[in-house]
């Protein structure tokens, strides 16, 4: 409610309960379809399974990469003691040889605690995504409401009676096929839930959480 404490307003003065009527509609926007969830669920469990594989399988061809940096650096050490180099020619090639190793173990480093560190993110919003559908449903008070939807989106206005706000990026597109289902142009469900995850998860993925 609006209390013109910060001077004249040509707002309409609207109930509290019309608001809340309006704040689920605008959550049930952003809110993956209830027969989606399942899937979806299944889904990204899927990748959690492959981007572990995926990054087990990199830390072998990091490692197979180390013990060849290893190898090298045996080899260097028999050509020394062999007088085939010298101490100074010796030394620079072992310290690039350890130089190459450091930036070896720091990558699988890396892979171990980031490779699929875009998946968080997403488990996130899509649990929050479909909490949006299970609150904006459910006999939640207004309060609970709100946080969903700072959470769902931002700018939030009111005009004409009219509650509106803009969706974060990866809840637009739930958006977006909520409108042409309205509208009557979207494709076959199954089509769209698919359409619907994958551009999404591009969105995740690209941006790397």
């Amino acid at each position: 409610r609006c209390t013109k404490k910060l001077g004249p307003c040509s707002q309409k003065y609207v109930r509290q309960e019309e608001i809340e009527h309006q704040l689920r509609e605008q959550l049930l926007d952003v809110a993956i379809p209830q027969g989606w969830w399942k899937q979806w669920l299944v889904w990204i469990e899927r990748d959690k399974i492959n981007e572990t594989k995926l990054a087990s399988q990199r830390v072998v061809e990091v490692g197979e990469e180390m013990q060849e940096v290893d190898r090298k650096l045996n080899k260097l050490l028999d050509t020394y003691l062999d007088s085939v180099v010298d101490e100074e020619q010796y030394k620079a090639k072992k310290n690039e040889l350890f130089e190459q190793k450091l930036k070896l173990q720091e990558k699988i480093s890396k892979i171990q605690s980031g490779g699929s560190s875009w998946l968080e993110p997403f488990e996130e919003f899509l649990k929050s995504s479909i909490n949006c559908g299970k609150i904006a449903l459910g006999k939640n008070n207004l309060q609970e409401l709100r946080i969903l939807a700072r959470n769902a989106g931002s700018n939030f206005f009111l005009s004409d009676k009219r509650l509106s706000f803009d969706p974060n990026l990866d809840f637009d597109s739930v958006k977006s096929y909520r409108a042409s289902l309205r509208a009557g142009t979207s494709a076959h469900p199954i089509s769209e839930c698919v359409n619907v995850f994958e551009q999404i998860r591009t969105y995740f993925k690209g941006s790397g959480g």
